[in-house]
């Protein structure tokens, strides 16, 4: 065993070397943030047809209650 200066740290190589992230896929930043932007653009179009479902529901049934009580 070696003697080592006592104010010297002790750091293991695989702690010393840069952490490179792994590109998934192979795709480059521009491509992965053009496929998350087209995926935000996915979700606002499903929002979009939910709202519109809920305001048509809710349309149908304010009509169907008017109906009811005023008989038209």
């Amino acid at each position: 065993m070696t003697p080592r200066a006592p104010d010297s740290p002790s750091v293991h190589p695989e702690a010393t070397r840069p952490s490179v992230p792994a590109k998934p896929w192979g795709f480059g930043e521009p491509e992965m943030k053009r496929r998350k932007r087209i995926a935000r653009y996915k979700v606002y179009t499903v929002e979009g047809r939910v709202k519109a479902s809920i305001r048509s529901g809710l349309r149908w049934i304010k009509n169907k209650c008017s109906e009811i009580i005023h008989g038209y």
